[in-house]
């Protein structure tokens, strides 16, 4: 069995007096001159005696006028003639009453705290359990009672414990003794990582909102309520799949822990009340792009433009780390206003990468989802405030891709900026515009990027479509086209020929005609993902059967990818 820890010993200073004392039990005062000496040299002993682990046998041995008093072997003391005649006695009547109560001292068997060192915020409560055998009061002081307050308890099973409660930030100690024992606490009064709010109500939009939109959502709505002091970040689960289906709603469980490296660690199980609730979403009349420079090097502002009250815009954003350390791209919505606003946020935002064309697939391929399903979240912004929804992360050579929409329902106009720093800086010292780079990549302000194309297929395949090629938007400010038609969305309705006098079975085709590409349809509401075409290759998109004689009409959804080669052609081969 582990070895149970000797009490502690001291001294203690009084009037013309010094006690001995073991724990915080008095065994004995010595009066006689020179006596705070004699005690420390009798408590010295005394430790070391008890430190050697040997059992403390206390004994009286007689002296030529005087009796020692002996534990484990150890002389401790000499009671003389004159410091028995400080207590009106003799040796050898007052060394037997002090070796007896240093028996009774030593025979008690010590107490031990289940916590030496004990952290807890301002406000909030903590126990320590006291272990051993606890008969009659425990004495609890707190050398700094503005810092904490502290008492004896008993818990429900009966136990006996210390109760703790954080009145103001910083450190003190806290001494507990039971009869010869006594044993000390650090308590560390600190401020915690934040606080969390009890509930969050979250509106979300589609049909039905799927279980990223639910997710992100929530999210962003957390990093709204969360209070974090300077240094701090939250994690939050992973949901469950949750799925929200128009005008339904239901209510999410969601595992919040704050952390800091300077205060104390925050969990908490926030109630998402999730309501599915119908928004009259807009076309985008607006299209905004920041792709100049896309190679950056340098800090600064890379696209600054309003977004009015009564025009949704929609943004794509394609840069690339060209730094050889790590940078960070921020994209925020600004309220400049005396009022809050409120707007709906339909945002793919994936995370950097350094195949420049697959991130921009992963972009479209997530937006187009939710452009065509209406899914997507609404927040607030408060007067004077700002909404950041994303903070990527670029590692040297990666490229992050971005779509977004943003319609105001309430309040505006308002602003959004995008911007790169690197990691050490603050968004809020990073306010240099930067210039465009030499290579014709846009920026600007384009007109609505929406793109209606009409055409026949044949299944002969002799005939064809070419779409991201349109040539019908053009900056705003500058007049040059959008070569590309990226980030727009492109409807395209085909009518599909069999001129045969036989059944046609076979494929509706993606070529990519001018370069490498990806890309992403809906079908006739089904969802096609096309992956990666090398040039003047092509690849399958949806199957297509048509009798002898028949026309059949098909309905594409689309959106020319960042960083894939456009135009590309759509036909039908047979198989």
């Amino acid at each position: 069995a582990r070895a149970q820890p000797a009490p502690s010993v001291r001294i203690r200073a009084e009037a013309a007096a010094a006690a001995l004392l073991v724990g915080d039990a008095v065994v004995l005062r010595l009066r006689a001159a020179g006596y705070l000496g004699r005690a420390r040299t009798a408590a010295t002993r005394l430790g070391d005696a008890l430190a050697a682990g040997a059992p403390p046998v206390v004994e009286t041995r007689a002296r030529r006028r005087a009796v020692a008093i002996v534990v484990a072997g150890r002389e401790i003391l000499v009671v003389d003639a004159e410091e028995a005649r400080a207590h009106r006695s003799l040796p050898k009547d007052l060394a037997p009453l002090w070796a007896e109560s240093l028996r009774r001292a030593l025979a008690e068997p010590p107490i031990t705290l289940a916590a030496s060192v004990v952290a807890l915020p301002i406000g909030g409560d903590a126990t320590v359990d006291v272990r051993g055998p606890v008969q009659g009061p425990l004495i609890v002081r707190v050398e700094d009672r503005q810092i904490l307050q502290a008492h004896a308890g008993v818990g429900e099973d009966g136990a006996r414990r210390i109760e703790l409660r954080g009145s103001r930030l910083g450190s003190t100690r806290v001494w507990v003794t039971h009869r010869a024992t006594r044993r000390s606490l650090w308590v560390s009064v600190r401020p915690v990582a934040g606080t969390v709010p009890e509930s969050v109500r979250v509106i979300v939009t589609g049909d039905p909102a799927t279980p990223e939109v639910v997710q992100e959502a929530i999210t962003r709505r957390v990093e709204q309520e969360v209070q974090l002091t300077p240094g701090a970040f939250f994690e939050m689960d992973a949901l469950n799949g949750e799925r929200v289906a128009r005008g339904e709603s239901a209510v999410v469980p969601v595992k919040l822990r704050l952390r800091s490296p300077f205060a104390m660690s925050v969990a908490s199980v926030v109630k998402a009340q999730v309501a599915n609730e119908p928004v009259t979403l807009r076309e985008a009349g607006r299209l905004y792009i920041s792709n100049n420079p896309e190679r950056l090097d340098r800090d600064g502002v890379l696209f600054r433009e309003p977004i009015e009250s009564d025009l949704p815009i929609r943004m794509l954003y394609h840069h690339k780390n060209g730094a050889p350390h790590d940078k960070v791209i921020t994209v925020r919505i600004h309220n400049a206003n005396p009022r809050a606003a409120r707007l709906h946020l339909q945002v793919a935002a994936p995370r950097a990468w350094h195949d420049t064309m697959a991130v921009g697939h992963a972009a479209t391929r997530r937006f187009i989802d939710l452009l065509a399903f209406g899914r997507g979240y609404v927040i607030d912004i408060p007067a004077g405030g700002q909404f950041v929804f994303t903070a990527q992360r670029m590692p040297s050579n990666a490229v992050v891709s971005g779509l977004l929409q943003s319609q105001v329902l309430e309040g505006g106009p308002l602003e959004i900026i995008v911007s790169v720093r690197t990691t050490y800086l603050l968004d809020r010292t990073v306010t240099r515009q930067l210039d465009r780079g030499e290579v014709p990549h846009p920026r600007g302000v384009f007109g609505a990027p929406v793109v209606d194309v009409a055409g026949t297929l044949s299944a002969s395949g002799e005939e064809g479509v070419d779409f991201g090629v349109s040539g019908k938007l053009r900056d705003l400010r500058t007049g040059q086209v959008l070569n590309g038609d990226y980030g727009v969305l492109t409807r395209l309705r085909l009518t599909l020929v069999n001129r045969g006098a036989t059944p046609f079975t076979g494929d509706l085709m993606f070529r990519a005609a001018s370069g490498p590409a990806y890309a992403t349809f809906i079908v006739n509401g089904e969802f096609r993902d096309v992956s990666f075409v090398r040039p003047r290759a092509e690849a399958a998109v949806a199957p297509i059967t048509l009798a002898p004689q028949q026309t059949q009409s098909l309905e594409l959804l689309t959106i020319p990818e960042a960083a894939s080669w456009y135009p590309v052609r759509l036909f039908l081969r047979a198989r």
